[in-house]
């Protein structure tokens, strides 16, 4: 935990210390931690829900890292997928905090809605940084790495629309 603690006080000076040396076993009790937290505040605590939490978390988490490791990648970056997968599991314990603004948002919905909104805020500066001092990034090239998915999504969808316009006048 004190890898935690360090991340959340100085972010590039741990992740320029420990990138080389990850601790997977705290990365998967960061994944455990989550599991409960979610199997407790969304259903029960069972075994059931524990793995299926866990498996959801890391499923969210390889897919964020793929999509941000590939779009570095398509950018001329080298590919650091391990290294942000790990430190993605460092930032997004933020979350955990997310019980008590919920509980905050149900008593004093402004203040607990600014609570969950700086959390996430937060989150994203941490994934900012740490891409930042992964891939030692410009500013516009970090900018670059979250809307390019962003832009793509988009077209995509409006592709699909198109295909199903075209697909819907067919069948008539």
């Amino acid at each position: 935990m004190q890898r935690l603690v360090s991340y959340f006080i100085d972010p590039a000076k741990t992740i320029h210390i420990y990138s080389h040396q990850k601790d997977w076993r705290l990365w998967w009790g960061f994944i455990a931690i989550h599991a409960i937290l979610s199997s407790i505040k969304i259903s029960s605590i069972g075994l059931g829900a524990f793995l299926s939490y866990g498996i959801v978390w890391v499923s969210w988490l390889v897919v964020t890292a793929l999509i941000i490791d590939g779009t570095a990648q398509f950018m001329g970056q080298k590919g650091e997928l391990k290294t942000i997968l790990y430190w993605l599991g460092f930032a997004n314990t933020l979350l955990w905090l997310l019980p008590s603004a919920s509980i905050i948002q149900n008593t004093l919905y402004l203040i607990g809605s600014l609570v969950s909104f700086a959390l996430n805020i937060a989150i994203l500066g941490y994934v900012w940084v740490t891409l930042k001092h992964v891939y030692k990034m410009s500013q516009m090239q970090l900018v670059g790495v979250f809307i390019i998915p962003c832009m793509s999504l988009v077209v995509m969808f409006i592709a699909f629309g198109v295909i199903a316009i075209q697909m819907a006048s067919m069948i008539q």
